[in-house]
């Protein structure tokens, strides 16, 4: 651990709550390994606070925060300015404090393309997207601008899926899938499977794609980090390759480093910190 003196730069997370939170492990060991005189740390701030403790930064000297549930989309209002891919989401997982402004970034859903980088090409493939809250929707509209070939946006909110699909729609090709009945025609066609829905957290929950429709074929990518989901156990048995949501919590996390410190994040103590963390 950095040994805190007044120079020591300061960075964390706002979040209701955040008692949870992997963040200060991975980060803290990232700022150990380069030897870099930062701390970074959890705060839980009520939504009715947030304005408040946006506020804060400059007058407490943060130099940035990661915004998570529930503040990600009410925290927009509160930049100075926002990324190109955030402002299409709509929501934001990282501030940068400097010269008395504050930056908006999502981190969420290049953090899961990065997490892609020599597993999967994304390029020209046509993808399956089970979910579109709001991990759902920063994956889908960043998907939509890495050059995939077909989006098809699946939530049992069809509301919510359709709304989804519209963002999506002028960006790539997408097809809203409107009933699960409708996977069993879909998925022979399907390169990437998404799960972005909660599905799979709690012990007993099913899978969110039935069992019977994945194939060798597939790459199987699970939001879900805190268990190995059922959806996961089933790739595995098939003999697919997979990913789980553990290495989009890292990715995210790197991409906020760098944003931070200007410096390469050093994934693989983030990574080492994160297993441990869950242990």
């Amino acid at each position: 651990m950095t040994t805190i003196n007044g120079s020591t730069k300061f960075v964390g997370i706002f979040g209701y709550p955040v008692k949870h939170t992997l963040s200060p492990a991975m980060h803290n060991a990232a700022f150990e390994a380069l030897e870099l005189n930062y701390l970074y740390l959890p705060f839980e701030v009520s939504p009715e606070n947030l304005g408040a403790a946006m506020k804060s930064l400059h007058l407490f000297g943060l130099r940035g925060v990661n915004i998570t549930v529930p503040h990600k989309e009410a925290a927009v209002k509160f930049v100075d300015r926002i990324d190109p891919i955030a402002s299409k989401i709509g929501a934001i997982n990282t501030v940068v404090a400097h010269n008395g402004k504050l930056s908006g970034y999502n981190t969420d859903g290049p953090g899961f393309i990065r997490s892609l980088e020599g597993r999967f090409d994304v390029a020209g493939k046509k993808v399956l997207l089970a979910g579109a809250g709001g991990a759902g929707k920063a994956i889908g509209i960043t998907l939509g601008h890495s050059g995939i070939n077909k989006i098809f946006v699946y939530d049992t909110d069809i509301n919510r899926s359709g709304r989804l699909f519209q963002c999506v729609k002028p960006a790539c090709r997408a097809q809203l899938v409107r009933s699960a009945s409708e996977l069993g025609r879909i998925m022979p066609e399907i390169d990437l499977l998404v799960n972005a829905t909660p599905v799979g957290m709690h012990k007993g929950d099913c899978s969110p794609v039935a069992p019977e429709l994945i194939s060798r074929k597939l790459f199987v990518y699970d939001i879900v980090y805190n268990r190995e989901t059922i959806l996961i156990k089933e790739a595995r048995k098939k003999g697919c390759k997979f990913l789980s949501g553990l290495d989009m919590l890292l990715y995210q996390g790197v991409l906020a480093f760098h944003l931070w410190t200007h410096k390469n994040a050093p994934v693989e103590a983030m990574r080492r910190a994160l297993l441990a963390a869950m242990k």
